[in-house]
Parts: structure tokens; sequence; C-alpha cells
């Protein structure tokens, strides 16, 4: 009866054992895929990058690339604009939130990453790495307006979403109605109010963005737009062609016939 009590107890702690060693392969194999990704940047100088705009990628968390495009300016990065990413809605935008900040305000690829979100942050480090280590798009000049360099050819846009600045411009009276193509390749579309030769309201009346990534843009720029009483403002990081596709849709519709 002993040799038979002593063997259960050996099966029951070998079953033990046994299971705890699944339970750390298994929390082993869900750190390496949120930590996949190296922290990049730690010993990169941006001091040493000619001022200039400049486009990189890499590949995020579920496969596809990540571009962004960085600005600099007297040896510091001035801009960071997520031009276009496949990544999940709604779980990764802390970290794009986050981390261009982050790294705009260190002038440095050596920050945290955003918990819950570590591959991309990871993966948003990567691809400015790779942008400032390639060759400038664009050169800075001192005159030039910064949200007019941006090269939006790597996004997947259907219009050329060029701002025009219509801040000396006078307006009629009304409300006007202007349409362009989104990020989706969907219609996005606008009705501009103008009172006293300025800008009351800008209201996006429909349109086929991604749902959680474009909210900044939408939240953002039509209130930005009314503030300048034009067009040419800053662009949301994240959501730089949604925000683009606004300010074309608003210059169409200023540039086109009162419906009402």
């Amino acid at each position: 009866m002993g040799h038979k009590t002593e063997g259960f107890i050996k099966l029951v702690v070998g079953s033990i054992v046994a299971g705890f060693l699944v339970l750390v392969l298994f929390v082993d194999s869900v750190t390496f895929k949120d930590f996949g990704k190296k922290d990049e940047g730690s010993d990169f100088d941006i001091s040493e990058v000619a001022d200039g705009v400049y486009k990189g990628s890499a590949v995020g968390h579920n496969g596809g690339d990540l571009v962004v495009e960085v600005t600099v300016a007297g040896g510091k990065i001035t801009k960071i604009d997520v031009i276009s990413h496949t990544e999940t809605a709604t779980l990764t935008d802390p970290a794009f939130e986050q981390v261009p900040a982050s790294i705009i305000e260190n002038n440095s690829l050596d920050v945290d990453s955003v918990s819950g979100a570590t591959v991309t942050s990871n993966t948003i480090k990567e691809a400015v790495k790779n942008a400032l280590t390639g060759e400038a798009t664009d050169t800075n000049d001192s005159d030039d307006d910064s949200s007019a360099t941006d090269d939006e050819s790597g996004a997947t846009e259907g219009a050329d979403n060029e701002v025009v600045d219509q801040t000396d411009l006078n307006y009629e009276n009304g409300v006007y109605e202007g349409v362009t193509t989104g990020h989706n390749g969907g219609d996005l579309v606008v009705q501009v109010t103008v009172e006293g030769n300025k800008i009351v309201k800008v209201e996006v009346l429909e349109h086929t963005e991604t749902d959680g990534i474009a909210d900044p843009a939408f939240d953002t720029v039509p209130n930005a737009i009314v503030e300048n009483n034009g067009s040419s403002v800053d662009t949301v990081s994240g959501a730089t062609v949604t925000s683009k596709a606004i300010q074309k849709a608003v210059d169409n519709a200023l540039e086109g016939k009162l419906i009402d």
C-alpha cells in the first residue's frame, strides 16, 4: 500500500512539473511574440542627419508595411507622420499617439515602447531609423511650410490631395460642398459654411475611412481649418492621408458653387 501511495505521489508531482514546464514554454512564446522586434535606435545619433524630409518603412505586427515620413531641421526631428500601416485599430492607437511624439520630444529613438503595443511601438522606431539612414526625399528651406512637403506617394490614395492655401481668397457667404478620394478609396464629402468672408463651420458628411485610425483627423483638422480660415493646417500624425483628404475636400468645396 505504501509503495502505491509513493507511486501516486510521484505521478502527481511529475504531472505538476510537466504542467509547469508547458506553462513556462507558453509564456515564453507569448513574450517572444510581443518583444519579437528588438528596441531600435539606442545608439543612433540624430544630430548627424542632414536637414530634409525622409521616408522609411518597416514590417508591422500584422505583416504589412508601416511607412513613416520624418522631417529633420537643425539636427532635430521636428515632425513624424505615419503615412500608412496595417496595424489593428484601437489596440495600436496608443503607440501611434505616443511613440512619434516621444521621439520628437527626446530627439532620440531610445524611447519607451507602449505597453500592449510593443511590436507596433518598435516598428515605428525601426521605420524612423530606416528613414533617417536613407536619402532625403526633399530638403528643407527655412521659408518652406513643412505641411507642404508631405509626400503622399506611398499611401493608398486615389486622388492628388495637394492642399491649396485659401487664406487670402475671398469667399461668398453661403454653404459649399466638396468631395475628394480618401485613404480607403471612397469619397470623403464635406460641407463648408462661410459667413463674413470667414469659414465658420466644416462638417464631414460622409467617408469610408477606417474608424479609430482616422478619428483624430476628423476631430482636429476641420476645427483647425475654421480657426485658420483656410486649409493650410498641420496634418495629424497617424492619419496623414485622411487629414489631407479633408483639406482637399474643403479646397474643392470653396472652389465650387454655393449649394445654399
